[in-house]
């Protein structure tokens, strides 16, 4: 990809095993760490991107709770988990064009989302790592057709309108 994504909603799809990033179990939990499942384009699996800082938030649309590393480390091998959306850096994450995909660098630890060991294994736990250009480190950005709510709207009810009854 040339330009970055923009703002929406996505499935952010591994480039060497093709399983989705996903929160597991549909959780909205603190502290669920992520992992990579088959693609079902179920809400568990489409992330809300939208501009933060340097970067982009991640929020997962089943919980609305943003990708963060844990403990806002530093460290490779630190978990990638969702968490209440603070805006911190530990929860931006800059998109750079990686070939045909994308590597998620995190702009606190400047370490790039990874599976652990480069698994391509359902379920494989999702963590941050030293970035190179092993191919469990490529994501591509699919776009679902839903967009986030910017802000919830009230839904007006329409009003029925009188019948006119015949008079009498």
């Amino acid at each position: 990809p040339s330009a970055g994504p923009s703002a929406g909603a996505y499935r952010i799809v591994n480039g060497a095993s093709g399983l989705c990033l996903t929160v597991p179990g549909n959780s909205t939990a603190d502290g669920v760490q992520l992992t990579v499942s088959s693609c079902n384009g179920a809400s568990n699996q489409t992330w809300n991107l939208s501009t933060q800082g340097s970067g982009f938030r991640l929020a997962a649309a089943n919980s609305g709770k943003c990708a963060g590393v844990k403990d806002a480390s530093t460290s490779a091998g630190r978990a990638v988990q969702q968490e209440s959306c603070t805006g911190s850096t530990s929860q931006t994450w800059e998109l750079t064009a990686s070939g045909s995909n994308y590597r998620i660098v995190n702009a606190n630890s400047d370490k790039c989302l990874n599976t652990k060991d480069n698994s391509t294994s359902s379920g494989a736990l999702v963590q941050q790592n030293s970035c190179d250009s092993v191919s469990t480190k490529q994501w591509s950005l699919q776009p679902t057709g839903s967009q986030p709510p910017a802000s919830p709207t009230p839904t007006r009810t329409p009003t029925s309108s009188p019948t006119p009854s015949p008079s009498t």
